[in-house]
């Protein structure tokens, strides 16, 4: 099997990725096992007519922060369509994705659904002429339907009496069976079996999640849509737990106690995205090995260039004990972003354009609050400009060498050295006098206060008493 790649020549922001350029293999196989089930369920239910079936087949692409979750959605049409299995199995069509983070104020997620379907069958209409006779006044009837059972639903029944509050209820009873109707209008509008929804950064949309998130369990549970959902369970679960413990209320109440409400989002999530429907993207150190970067026809593998850009990081060091200390990238995308900055042929060019090359290392190590890269690369931008002036610096000048420039306050995201206490033991090991401990301690009280260091750094070395050159030494010297 050949190798995936990172291809440098494309641009940064292309998301039709070729075969050899889809990192997640073992996902897309799948997908595609997961599209053609729902696929056949469709049809199935098609053939039932039936306008009051449900069927929990929302696909979740499951990964963290920068695991590829977007690039994966815009090429699930691609996957498919390249598969043995679109040849022969129900066909798909594949809605444009939609992004629940460009909800705003009061957008109800089920109308933007209907709009997107409504829109996906009008854009086809445009372009290949007039419908079949029948289908276009099908379908807009039941388009009619669906907008009058929504807008009882979402008006308030609080004002409303008698005749008028049983109509609101009733609308809602009938939206689950009237939307499975639009949708069926819609299908044979777009002539297919089944419509592929992508749903891209659920998650993101915090205070909307479990809105969107609920919105496919209940009117997306329709056999005839195949949602796919983006997202990480580690931010899903606390924003489900959230609702459930306070009841959604908002100013937020305590209803139920939180291991409940924890055992009630394990059982929601379970029902919503059965455990055959999840995809899970393998993350940087599992597609590492069968990676390799390629610029401009030249390939390397992904390991040899990680260490080519921490060997110019970090020149002179041979990588033990933690010589090479750099910001290495943790995930897909910080991998793809770091590959760009350093690419192989700006790293050839390093010696004739030095000053670029430390600027771009500090952008990075400041951008991953990288301390001891940080320094470093100050450092080295520091020394350039001096060597432009014919000046030659003392090292405490630099405060990569220089402790209490260093010394600071803790930062919020808790990457600094606890060098204070390191420094505080080293000084009580020592057998001192009273008064040369005093001394020292006045020293070490001016770093309490900042107590920590960009970088690690060796403890200061302390002198115990006054040290006389001994009589045999005196000799020599005269």
């Amino acid at each position: 099997m050949s190798k995936i790649q990172l291809n440098l020549d494309n641009s940064p922001f292309a998301t039709q990725l070729g075969a050899t350029e889809r990192w997640q293999r073992q996902a897309s196989d799948t997908l595609i096992r997961a599209l053609l089930e729902s696929g056949a369920l469709s049809q199935s239910s098609a053939e039932l007519g039936s306008d009051n079936l449900t069927i929990h087949n929302a696909i979740l692409v499951l990964g963290p922060r920068g695991a590829g979750k977007t690039v994966f959605l815009k090429n699930v049409q691609k996957i498919w369509e390249e598969s043995a299995a679109s040849q022969v199995a129900p066909r798909l069509y594949f809605c444009r994705d939609v992004d629940p983070t460009l909800l705003v104020e009061r957008d109800n997620f089920a109308n933007v659904v209907i709009a997107h379907l409504f829109n996906e069958v009008t854009d086809k209409w445009e372009k290949q002429g007039d419908p079949p006779p029948g289908i276009e006044q099908d379908f807009y009837a039941a388009l009619d339907k669906l907008a009058n059972a929504l807008g009882n639903t979402e008006h308030s029944s609080a004002g409303a009496a008698g005749i008028d509050r049983i109509i609101s209820y009733r609308s809602g009873i009938q939206l689950e069976s009237l939307f499975q109707r639009f949708v069926r209008t819609t299908i044979r509008a777009l002539d297919v079996d089944a419509i592929v929804l992508p749903i891209d950064d659920v998650d993101m949309a915090l205070g909307r999640a479990f809105d969107v998130l609920d919105v496919v369990r209940r009117l997306l549970g329709c056999p005839y849509i195949i949602p796919i959902v983006s997202g990480d369970l580690a931010l899903y679960r606390p924003i489900i737990t959230d609702h459930f413990a306070s009841g959604g209320v908002t100013p937020k109440s305590v209803l139920i106690d939180r291991p409940s409400a924890e055992g009630l989002t394990d059982a929601y999530l379970t029902k919503l995205f059965t455990v055959k429907n999840r995809i899970e993207l393998l993350g940087l150190s599992e597609l590492l090995p069968e990676l390799v970067v390629r610029e401009r026809d030249r390939e390397q593998s992904a390991e040899e260039f990680l260490d080519m850009i921490a060997r110019a990081l970090c020149p002179l060091v041979n990588g033990e004990e933690n010589s090479r200390d750099w910001p290495q990238p943790g995930t897909p995308r910080e991998f793809e972003q770091v590959a760009r900055m350093f690419a192989p042929s700006f790293l050839s060019r390093k010696a004739s354009d030095v000053g670029e090359f430390w600027y771009r290392a500090k952008v990075l190590a400041s951008g991953r609050e990288h301390g001891s890269l940080e320094l470093v690369a100050d450092a080295e931008r520091w020394l350039i400009q001096q060597r432009q002036v014919d000046i030659i610096p003392r090292l405490m000048s630099m405060e990569v060498f220089n402790v209490t420039a260093q010394a600071h306050v803790r930062s919020s995201r808790g990457h600094d050295k606890p060098y204070f206490k390191q420094l505080e033991k080293a000084l009580s090991e020592l057998p001192l006098s009273p008064s040369v401990l005093q001394s020292h301690r006045a020293f070490l009280g001016r770093l309490e206060e900042n107590p920590y260091t960009r970088r690690s750094l060796p403890p200061l070395e302390f002198f115990s008493e006054r040290l006389p050159p001994s009589a045999k030494a005196v000799t020599i010297i005269s």
